[in-house]
């Protein structure tokens, strides 16, 4: 109960408070308490006050299951990565069955970029539990970022089943993986679906980005004036939010018509005048056969980060491009 009341007054922003009450506890050192409050402060986002409860438990119970479970969970949740994949190791090694360890393994090697790993590790946690949806979303995200798309759906669908995921985000996820395929008919029927779904959610911040890509489709079909339409109604939904215009100047300048992107993109930047946004420009730019364009963009991302992520290997590639020599060949020394 004292732990509880202290939860709440944690909620309510009164950490002093909290941890005066959480003082009053006689037996600090019970293992159900440890668990209890260092769960409590990992939970609602200040693991390093875990800490003093966590040492409590050393030399005491560094071999029970319910303990080495919580020090594992509360690396984790500092970011000490090394630390949590070694208490959850020991974790495996008493229950090798259990979906929860497996999945806490995966979740460390996805920090550590080791996605081959985390898909192994999910693997194991979906053998242990064939309903455990938090795997099947760690296993669409590592996926993903290994160029496999159709893995990526394939546990997505399951993670949506599941209820982890809510079914617009499948359907975006489906949209947006035929429009990089350039299958501009099955792509809208895929966004429509998930602006219906995402019309019915309370949160709907992703409909004006679902109106924008709607309307790039209808662009690439030939319906131009469904297009605006649709581009029309990102930007009334969203003002301030500069992705609609990017890809309805992306629409433009695939389309030829080079002075409605640039004006679009112009807009864009000064909604999102950050490096970020200048490097999608150019990449739009390059797909679009617009070297000259790709190569004003990305140098407008280097002056906002010279150190922005391979920023010289996009310009030595665009100059090439524009068949500029001798800026490839000083961007290409850079790279």
């Amino acid at each position: 109960v004292t732990i509880l009341r202290a939860q709440l007054l944690l909620e309510e922003g009164r950490m002093e408070d909290a941890q005066d009450l959480l003082d009053t506890i006689e037996d600090k050192d019970d293992l159900a308490n440890i668990i209890e409050a260092a769960y409590m402060y990992i939970d609602l986002g200040y693991p390093d006050k875990a800490q003093s409860w966590i040492d409590l438990g050393r030399g005491k119970y560094d071999d029970d299951e319910a303990y080495l479970a919580v020090c594992a969970d509360y690396y984790y949740a500092r970011q000490h990565i090394t630390e949590a994949m070694a208490y959850y190791n020991k974790l495996i090694d008493k229950n090798p069955y259990s979906p929860l360890y497996w999945f806490g393994l995966a979740r460390c090697y996805y920090e550590q970029g080791k996605l081959d790993k985390a898909i192994d590790a999910c693997d194991y946690a979906t053998l242990s539990d064939e309903e455990f949806a938090d795997a099947y979303l760690l296993r669409a995200n590592a996926f993903y970022e290994l160029g496999n798309d159709e893995k990526a759906l394939d546990n997505y669908k399951q993670a949506e089943q599941l209820k982890l995921i809510p079914t617009g985000f499948l359907y975006t996820f489906q949209g947006m993986d035929k429009i990089s395929k350039g299958e501009w008919q099955k792509a809208y029927e895929f966004i429509q679906k998930a602006i219906a779904a995402n019309s019915n959610r309370t949160e709907r911040a992703t409909l004006p980005t679902l109106f924008a890509n709607s309307g790039l489709c209808l662009y690439k079909l030939g319906k131009r004036e469904k297009a605006e339409v649709d581009w029309d109604t990102a930007h009334l939904l969203s003002p301030e939010d500069a992705d609609p215009y990017l890809v309805e100047g992306r629409a433009y300048m695939e389309g030829g018509e080079n002075d409605k992107a640039i004006a679009c993109w112009q807009k864009a930047t000064s909604l999102s005048p950050y490096p970020e946004t200048w490097d999608e420009i150019g990449l739009y730019c390059l797909n679009a056969g617009q070297a000259a364009y790709a190569c004003k963009a990305f140098e407008h991302a280097k002056e906002l980060d010279n150190g922005y992520e391979l920023i010289n290997e996009k310009l030595s590639v665009a100059y090439m491009m524009a068949g500029d020599r001798e800026k490839f060949q000083h961007y290409n020394n850079l790279s």
